[in-house]
């Protein structure tokens, strides 16, 4: 939230920046319980917390500060978490279940979407302001009117006004 106080850019870029770095973590921390064959419902609950963190309310967050802090905004950025949040209480809910004939105790397949892939929207939402004026081949005004600064306008700066 430094951004909404400083207003610089890099702020919110190193908050976005964190996403992929948690995603990394995530992974490390399944092959390191894998490796070692253990694994425990308090880590299964405790990941499941991690990863509504990261992958849930920090996305929400970014979000929010990108310029979607209208109240239908909100509902939807709730919205979202709420669906990440109930995704994986079924998740580790059923696992026991899903997991019962597994070797390594692992599931053998996901019910729903994981919550690690919220941070594709994240990475597109990011990459609005730079890519799609380049890939319509648009520049000056026909490159802000384009969508390029309503996909982030409290990061460019611009609200057309």
């Amino acid at each position: 939230m430094l951004y909404l106080q400083s207003g610089a850019r890099v702020h919110f870029y190193a908050a976005a920046a964190m996403a992929p770095l948690a995603f990394f973590f995530d992974w490390l921390d399944g092959n390191v319980a894998r490796w070692r064959h253990q694994h425990s419902a308090l880590g299964r609950e405790l990941d499941s917390l991690a990863d509504v963190i990261s992958f849930g309310v920090a996305p929400a967050v970014l979000a929010y500060a990108a310029g979607l802090n209208g109240g239908w905004d909100a509902v939807a950025l709730i919205y979202f978490v709420c669906c990440g949040v109930s995704r994986l209480a079924r998740f580790n809910v059923t696992a026991e279940t899903l997991a019962a004939g597994s070797d390594s105790g692992k599931v053998a397949y996901f019910e729903g979407t994981p919550i690690p892939t919220s941070i594709s929207p994240l990475g597109l939402l990011l990459l609005a302001p730079i890519v799609l004026p380049r890939v319509l081949g648009l520049t000056g005004l026909a490159a802000q009117v384009s969508g390029a600064n309503l996909a982030l306008p409290a990061i460019t700066g611009d609200y057309f006004g």
